[in-house]
């Protein structure tokens, strides 16, 4: 419990007062000041004030979040208050709190990052036509239904028929716009799967090219059609 022991201001313009609790001690002895601007009534009434002052238990600690600034740099600071989300808010800042993963062991807050695939584009100027073997005429001698066996097929009759070494994701977005074939989400993905799993591709030289090894082109050899 809080006790105050000793209060009182004398003419002299002594103040002395001296305050203990459980969690914390004060001891004011202030002498031979002048009550000049109102000095000795301000520390009489700080030290009513500390002696009425009803003590609240400690708080626990805010949450740390992580958070983004413009130069990529995370940093971790104290759960925002209502007033600083209200401002960032007001700045169209919806992107300076961001999702953290602890599950790393030692609690510090770890960065999830979230991979948004490029969508394709669709190579209006490519001709099609001018393949040796048309592609439907290509493809239905291949039967082919997986996915990744569609895009085996589709880039050996890129190099076979229209003299392209190297393709990239929209080079098989363009075919399977033709073919009305559903794209995957992400269209690199299975470019990616070929060229780990089973060797059929190996990087370009541009960016985000892709060609199909002998593996690749041997496999669609063997492939045929129902008929």
């Amino acid at each position: 419990m809080a006790k105050k022991d000793e209060h009182n201001v004398n003419g002299s313009g002594r103040v002395k007062f001296r305050y203990a609790d459980t969690d914390r001690y004060f001891d004011l002895d202030v002498d031979g000041i002048k009550n000049e601007a109102g000095v000795v009534d301000g520390l009489k009434s700080i030290a009513n004030a500390l002696a009425g002052r009803t003590l609240a238990t400690t708080a626990p600690k805010p949450a740390l979040v992580a958070k983004s600034n413009p130069g990529g740099v995370v940093v971790l600071s104290a759960t925002p208050t209502e007033a600083e989300v209200q401002n960032a808010d007001e700045r169209g800042a919806e992107n300076d709190i961001v999702e953290t993963d602890t599950t790393n062991g030692n609690g510090v807050p770890k960065l999830r990052k979230k991979y948004a695939p490029k969508a394709p584009t669709f190579l209006s100027a490519l001709d099609l036509s001018k393949a040796t073997f048309a592609l439907q005429d290509f493809v239905a001698t291949k039967n082919t239904t997986e996915m990744m066996d569609k895009y085996t097929v589709v880039a050996t009759w890129f190099k076979e028929q229209m003299g392209l070494e190297e393709i990239t994701a929209d080079h098989i977005f363009t075919v399977f716009r033709v073919m009305s074939w559903q794209i995957p989400d992400d269209p690199v993905q299975p470019l990616r799967d070929l060229k780990s799993k089973k060797q059929f591709f190996d990087k370009g030289e541009s960016v985000g090219g892709y060609k199909i090894t002998f593996l690749g082109t041997n496999y669609v050899s063997k492939m045929g059609s129902k008929q």
